[in-house]
C-alpha cells in the first residue's frame, strides 16, 4: 500500500515536468469541457431531488434523520457543500446560474480524481499512469456524468 501512495515502483519518485505538464493538460481541457455550458441545461433524474434536499438543509436547518425519512440514501456532506455554495454564490449575487453552482462540486470532485487515477497508474508506471488519467480525464462517458 506504501508503494501505491509514493508511485514509487518505477523507481521514480519524482514527477518529470513533462509528466506535470501532461496531467496539467489533461485536468485543464478536461475541466473545459465540463465548466463549458454547465448551467445550461434543467435539472434532469435526480438532481431536482438533490437540490430540493441541499437547499433544506441549510435554509430550515434539516437534520439527517429527517431527510432519511424522504429517502436520500446519500450522506449529508454532499447537500451541505451543494448548500453552502448556494447560500454564498445567492448572497454575493454572483452571475451563475443555480443548475451551474448545484454542479459545480462534481466537477471539482472529478478533476481532483483525475489526479487519484494518476497516483494508482503510477504504481505500475509513468506512461501507464498518464495514459489512465488521460482516458478517465477525457472520456465521453465519465465528462456527461461528472456534470
Amino acid at each position: 500500500m506504501e508503494r501505491l501512495i509514493s508511485g514509487n515502483r518505477d523507481n521514480g519518485s519524482n514527477i518529470s515536468r513533462v509528466e506535470m505538464a501532461l496531467l496539467l493538460l489533461i485536468v485543464g481541457v478536461s475541466t473545459a469541457v465540463k465548466l463549458n455550458g454547465l448551467g445550461d441545461r434543467a435539472y434532469v433524474f435526480d438532481e431536482a431531488n438533490h437540490v430540493r434536499v441541499a437547499k433544506h438543509f441549510v435554509t430550515l436547518g434539516l437534520d439527517w434523520v429527517a431527510e432519511r425519512s424522504y429517502g436520500m440514501p446519500h450522506m449529508p456532506l454532499q447537500y451541505y457543500i451543494q448548500g453552502w455554495l448556494w447560500q454564498a454564490f445567492t448572497k454575493l449575487n454572483a452571475p451563475f446560474s443555480e443548475e451551474f453552482v448545484f454542479r459545480l462540486p462534481s466537477v471539482v470532485m472529478h478533476s481532483l480524481t483525475i489526479f487519484t487515477v494518476y497516483l494508482i497508474g503510477r504504481y505500475f508506471s509513468r506512461s501507464v499512469a498518464i495514459i489512465a488519467a488521460g482516458f478517465f480525464g477525457l472520456s465521453p462517458y465519465i465528462l456527461s456524468y461528472s456534470r
